[in-house]
């Protein structure tokens, strides 16, 4: 028989993920609403699924530049150690994705380790992917490469099943493709996290569609970390509600 909740741990997270500020096309006000909700909830911690901020793709894609309002590594850095939201008790557990690591490619900076350095509510995890743990439960946070395919568990679950069985986390979330889906596959949690960044012309073109919102996760757990309910709560921003 399943545990009663009351036998099990909890714990409230917040999953933001692809803010992309200094992006013309970013919605700090999406990302500020989100964090009050959930101070106002009582989380304290809140995950990022990578692509902080734009980056620099002046070199590959010569139109990027007129699709930031920040130009460069220090001015997009300075922007989010700023707008980034702040609360007292609340800290962000972050990794880093493709448009943060072109700052590495570009001008030899390492966008996470700078973020931390300068945010004491900040705590880096890594690039592109990296474990978190609530107790014994295991949280993947993912943000790959290449783009979505139609049916939008292919990716995933092409991913999940090259992942050995003794290294599944309990949960993995994931960012990049600006989707919102959630699905069970070889006993992992795991969901397509909306982003917090209006289409961009780049994927307008490619005929991507872009979902905006961001996660509230709501976990029970035992000892062991096993999961035995999950509350995926998407908090949506339609497109029509945005600032353009």
């Amino acid at each position: 028989a399943l545990p009663i909740l009351e036998e099990l741990h909890k714990k409230e997270l917040l999953v933001v993920s692809d803010t992309h500020y200094g992006s013309i096309y970013s919605q700090p006000s999406m990302v500020n609403t989100a964090v009050y909700e959930a101070y106002n909830r009582g989380i304290t911690d809140i995950l990022h699924i990578g692509d902080i901020c734009d980056g620099d793709y002046s070199r590959i894609r010569p139109i990027h530049v007129h699709e930031v309002f920040l130009y460069g590594a220090t001015g997009q850095i300075d922007y989010v150690v700023k707008n980034l939201p702040k609360y007292k008790g609340m800290k962000w557990h972050v990794i880093t994705g493709s448009h943060d690591q072109t700052h590495l490619f570009n001008y030899g900076v390492d966008f996470g380790k700078e973020l931390e350095k300068r945010r004491d509510d900040v705590e880096y995890l890594g690039q592109d992917r990296a474990m978190y743990y609530v107790d014994n439960c295991a949280i993947e946070l993912f943000h790959p490469g290449g783009g979505t395919s139609r049916i939008l568990s292919t990716k995933p679950q092409n991913g999940i099943d090259q992942i050995p069985s003794s290294a599944k986390p309990n949960i993995s979330l994931r960012g990049h493709y600006h989707k919102v889906y959630y699905m069970m596959y070889r006993n992992i949690h795991t969901l397509l996290c909306p982003c917090n960044v209006d289409q961009s012309s780049f994927m307008m073109k490619g005929e991507l569609p872009n979902l905006m919102g961001d996660y509230f996760l709501t976990i029970y757990y035992d000892d062991n970390g096993y999961i035995h309910y999950l509350v995926p709560e998407a908090m949506r921003s339609e497109e029509r509600r945005v600032g353009k």
